[in-house]
C-alpha cells in the first residue's frame, strides 16, 4: 500500500517517527515501569493486580466505543496525547492507594492507554506505508516497527534502571558511605533480606499468592514491599516522564486533522474507515465489525491474545514469583532493566533484517525458543545458591517479550485489510490478555499458568500458520 504525500497527510510524513517513537516510550516506560511493580508494592488485598485488571478492562471498552470516535473526530495525534495524559491520574492515585482512588484512576487510565497505544500504532504504520517505495509494505512494517519497538525496549531499560537506583537508594547510599569511609564491609549491605530454604520453596512455579496475598501477617511482605518515601519520589519522576512524552508529542508530531486528511490512490479495502466523512459512526463500526469478523483476522486473534498474556504475565508472574521473591523487590526495577534489554535487542534484529527474516522464520523460532524458556522456568526450584538464576530468566524471558511483541504488530500489518481495524483489534486482545492474566494472577499457581502459556503458544502458532495459508491464496492472480 502506498500513500501519495502530495495533499496534507503528513502524519505519514518520516519526520514524524522519532517525536512519535521517543515520546510515547518515554511515557509508556513510567506506565509500565508502575505496572511491574503493582503486584509487589501494592499486594495487600489485591490492589495492585485489581487495579490493572480495571484498567485492562476500562482499555477493552475504550478500544470498542472510544477509539472509533477520537479517530473519527480528531485523529491519531489527539488519541496519543489524551492517552499520555489520562495515565498521569493513576499514577496519581498510588500516592495514596487505596481502592477508591486506584479503581477509579485505574479505569480512565485504562481508556487513554487503548487511545494512546492505537493512535501510535496508526502513525507508525502509516509511516511504513510511506516511507520506503524500494520495499514492500510488510518489509517497510516489520523496519519501522521493530524500530519502534527497539526505542520502547530501550526507553524501558532507562525506567528501569531509574527504577532500581531509587528503590535502591538506601543501599546505594550505606555502600558509599562506607566506601568514602574506607570501610571494608561495604558489599554486605547489599543483603536487603535474609534468604532462607524455607521461604524459596514457596517461590517460582510453586509461587501461590491465594496463600498468602490476603494474609496480613505473612512474612512476603518484608519483601515485597518497597520503602514508602523512597516508593513517592519514584511517582514524581514517573508523572515528570509521562508530562515530558505529552509535551513532545504535542510540539514535535506534525500533521493536520485526521478526519480531513486528503488520502488518493488507495484500494477501498486499505483505506482507513474513518477517513470516509459520508460514513457516520454507526456504520463505521459496522464496517470495522466486518473485517474484525473476517476469516483471517479471527485466525490471528490468538497471536495478539498471546501477547497480551505474555507481557502481562512478565509484568506480574515473572516480576513477583522468580525476581521479588527470590531476590528481592529491591532487583525488581534491575531484572525488568534486563528484560528490556533483551526485548530491545531481539526487535533490533527483526527490524534490521527485514528484507531476510520473515514472519514464518519469527513464528518458528518464537514457538520452538519459548517451549524450551517455559520448561526450564516450570522445572527450576529456587535454592539459595542458585538466586542467581532469576536474573538468567529475565534475559531469557526478555527475548520472549521480544519476539512477542513484533509478531502481535507485524501480524495485524499483514493481515488485516483495513489498518485502523486492524489495530483497534489489537489493542482490545492486547488488554483482553491482561485482563486474563491479571484475573488469575491470585486464585492460581504460577506453574498452572505456565501450562497456559505454553498451550496458548502452540494454539496461536497453528492458528496464524492457517491464516497465513489464507492470505497467500487471497493474493494468487
Amino acid at each position: 500500500m502506498k500513500i501519495n504525500n502530495s495533499g496534507k497527510n503528513e502524519f505519514g510524513s518520516e519526520r514524524n517517527f522519532y517525536p512519535c517513537a521517543l515520546g510515547f516510550a518515554i511515557a509508556i516506560g513510567a506506565d509500565n515501569g508502575l505496572a511491574a511493580l503493582q503486584s509487589s508494592m501494592n499486594v495487600k488485598g489485591g490492589i495492585g493486580t485489581n487495579s490493572l485488571l480495571v484498567k485492562t478492562t476500562a482499555a477493552i471498552i475504550g478500544s470498542l466505543i472510544v477509539v472509533p470516535v477520537v479517530l473519527q473526530r480528531y485523529g491519531p495525534k489527539v488519541a496519543l496525547i489524551i492517552g499520555v495524559i489520562l495515565n498521569i491520574f493513576v499514577t496519581l492515585a498510588n500516592f495514596y492507594p487505596v481502592w477508591y482512588t486506584m479503581y477509579s484512576t485505574a479505569f480512565f487510565a485504562g481508556i487513554g492507554m487503548s487511545c494512546a497505544w492505537v493512535g501510535c500504532s496508526v502513525i507508525i504504520q502509516s509511516i511504513a506505508s510511506n516511507a520506503d517505495m524500494h520495499q514492500d509494505v510488510d518489509s517497510s512494517s516489520q523496519k519501522y516497527f521493530g524500530m519502534f519497538l527497539a526505542i520502547l525496549s530501550l526507553a524501558q531499560v532507562f525506567t528501569n534502571i531509574v527504577t532500581q537506583m531509587i528503590l535502591d537508594w538506601n543501599n546505594i547510599a550505606r555502600y558509599i558511605g562506607n566506601f568514602v569511609d574506607g570501610g571494608s564491609n561495604h558489599s554486605s549491605t547489599f543483603l536487603s533480606y535474609n534468604i532462607t530454604s524455607d521461604h524459596l520453596l514457596t517461590c517460582g512455579a510453586r509461587d501461590c499468592p491465594i496463600e498468602y496475598s490476603f494474609r496480613k501477617t505473612s512474612g512476603k511482605f518484608s519483601v515485597l514491599i518497597p520503602d514508602q518515601t523512597l516508593l513517592q519520589v519514584l511517582l514524581v519522576v514517573h508523572v515528570l516522564m509521562h508530562i515530558v512524552g505529552a509535551a513532545i508529542h504535542y510540539f514535535f508530531i506534525k500533521g493536520t486533522s485526521y478526519a480531513t486528511e486528503q488520502v488518493e490512490n488507495i484500494p477501498s479495502m486499505t483505506q482507513p474507515l474513518l477517513t470516509d466523512e459520508s460514513s457516520d459512526l454507526l456504520s463505521s463500526i459496522k464496517k470495522r465489525f466486518k473485517y474484525a469478523m473476517s476469516l483471517q483476522e479471527l485466525l490471528t486473534w490468538p497471536v495478539k491474545l498471546l501477547f497480551g498474556i505474555t507481557i502481562a504475565y512478565i509484568w506480574t508472574e515473572h516480576n513477583r514469583a522468580f525476581v521479588s521473591c527470590v531476590v528481592g523487590v529491591d532487583k525488581v526495577g534491575i531484572c525488568t532493566a534486563i528484560v528490556d534489554i533483551m526485548s530491545f535487542a531481539t526487535s533490533l534484529v527483526i527490524s534490521k533484517n527485514s528484507k531476510t527474516i520473515g514472519l514464518p522464520v519469527i513464528f518458528t523460532v518464537g514457538l520452538v525458543y519459548d517451549l524450551i524458556n517455559y520448561t526450564c522456568s516450570l522445572l527450576w526450584r529456587p535454592t539459595v545458591s542458585t538466586k542467581f538464576v532469576s536474573y538468567i530468566l529475565s534475559v531469557t524471558f526478555g527475548i520472549t517479550h521480544g519476539i512477542r511483541r513484533n509478531i502481535s504488530f507485524l501480524v495485524t500489518a499483514a493481515h488485516s485489510p483495513d489498518k485502523d481495524t486492524g489495530f483497534t483489534i489489537q489493542v482490545l486482545l492486547h488488554f483482553l490478555g491482561i485482563v486474563i492474566n491479571t484475573a488469575w494472577s491470585i486464585p492460581l499457581c504460577v506453574s498452572v499458568k505456565i501450562y497456559i502459556n505454553i498451550s496458548l503458544t502452540i494454539i496461536a502458532t497453528l492458528c496464524w500458520s492457517i491464516a497465513k495459508v489464507l492470505l497467500n491464496r487471497d493474493k494468487l492472480p
